[in-house]
């Protein structure tokens, strides 16, 4: 369906004038992973981004310009919160890799990956909000469609990137999953 916002400087000028008549202050989250999430992709001078499973193919310093670009265009909208990176790891056929959401299925690769990410907008002022927790990445159908059960297929390895995360930040976000 169509957006009402084409550009980013109408997003920015939304946020503004929503902030000059809240009463309280604001504090604006998004989803922007990049890839298939991206909230931003459909705004005419956004440029679409590479998803995760894309970023982790690249050499170190393309990833670390990709990670800080996408967080100073976070920022210059005004948001607080991000709701990226992704933590779950890489399963072939499963319904996160086919969505390309996932840096690794090496559990220290997606941790680096996510705390690169995470660095960059931490510089530009945005919390990164690690998720989907306990790791949706063996879950066989997507969660936005039904019910999904990881019991019977997930492994300690799925917590290994919470373990790193919450080595390295002091106050972690994290998002739970809506799985079982």
């Amino acid at each position: 369906f169509n957006r009402n916002i084409k550009s980013t400087d109408q997003l920015n000028n939304f946020i503004n004038q929503i902030k000059q008549i809240s009463k309280t202050p604001l504090f604006i989250a998004l989803d922007e992973e990049g890839g298939q999430v991206s909230r931003l992709k459909k705004l005419q001078d956004y440029n679409k981004t590479a998803s995760e499973k894309d970023i982790s193919k690249l050499k170190p310093q393309k990833i670390e310009e990709i990670f800080k670009w996408r967080a100073e265009q976070i920022s210059t909208q005004g948001v607080k919160m991000n709701f990226a990176p992704t933590v779950d790891l890489c399963y072939p056929d499963r319904v996160i890799d086919k969505q390309e959401r996932c840096f690794s299925s090496n559990p220290t690769n997606v941790s680096a990956l996510a705390l690169s990410f995470s660095k960059y907008m931490k510089i530009n002022n945005i919390a990164p909000v690690y998720k989907h927790y306990p790791g949706l990445g063996t879950g066989k159908f997507d969660t936005h469609t039904g019910a999904v059960d990881i019991t019977a297929t997930h492994t300690d390895a799925d917590y290994q990137p919470y373990r790193d995360i919450c080595t390295h930040e002091q106050y972690p976000i994290v998002m739970v999953s809506h799985s079982t």
